[in-house]
């Protein structure tokens, strides 16, 4: 058989033999429960019941250290809710702003498909400004080999015409002049 005792919030169970009077575990806890009801009514100040009333107070040598300790602990979880509510806060704020930008909503959607664009269109330019620039150079390789072969073309001409007016005017002279008169270069 068991028996419960309740004091506030605390249940202490007694057992009891069934067959004798004798009690287990019964008298213990009597002797305890006597012993924290006299304590409660003992004490004239009541525990502080948050961490101001504990640093109000003159003195703390009568208060328990597990009442501290659990009011410290309330106190810290107390100021740890509120920083995540202000941080929870800040970034709400944030992703909303985010999601408002106009500008973050283009980024997020059109930044990779803009890149690739850019960058297919840069090759493109460059390929056919390649092509331009080589199509150009062939173009002034010809006008120079053009012009070459007529400058040759001429200069041909010229010396034939040097050499016939050579040989009409020296008919009688004899050949080594000629020589070192056409080849006064060398």
């Amino acid at each position: 058989m068991v028996f419960i005792f309740r004091t506030n919030s605390v249940r202490f169970p007694i057992a009891k033999r069934i067959n004798s009077s004798s009690l287990y575990f019964g008298k213990y806890v009597n002797k305890l429960l006597i012993k924290t009801i006299r304590y409660k009514s003992s004490s004239s100040q009541p525990y502080p019941q948050n961490l101001e009333e504990l640093a109000k107070m003159d003195n703390i040598d009568n208060i328990p250290p597990e009442v501290i300790r659990k009011l410290l602990i309330e106190k810290t979880e107390q100021l740890n809710l509120q920083n995540e509510v202000k941080m929870l806060k800040e970034l709400t704020k944030q992703e909303e702003f985010s999601r408002n930008s106009n500008f973050s909503t283009i980024k997020a959607k059109y930044a990779r498909p803009f890149w690739n664009f850019l960058l297919l269109s840069s090759f493109v330019y460059l390929f056919y400004h390649y092509l331009w620039l080589k199509l150009e150079y062939e173009e002034r390789e010809k006008e120079l080999h053009l012009e070459a072969t007529n400058i040759e073309n001429q200069l041909a001409q010229l010396i034939e015409d040097i050499d016939k007016n050579a040989d009409v005017s020296n008919d009688g002279a004899n050949d080594s002049k000629k020589k070192s008169k056409r080849f006064w270069l060398f």
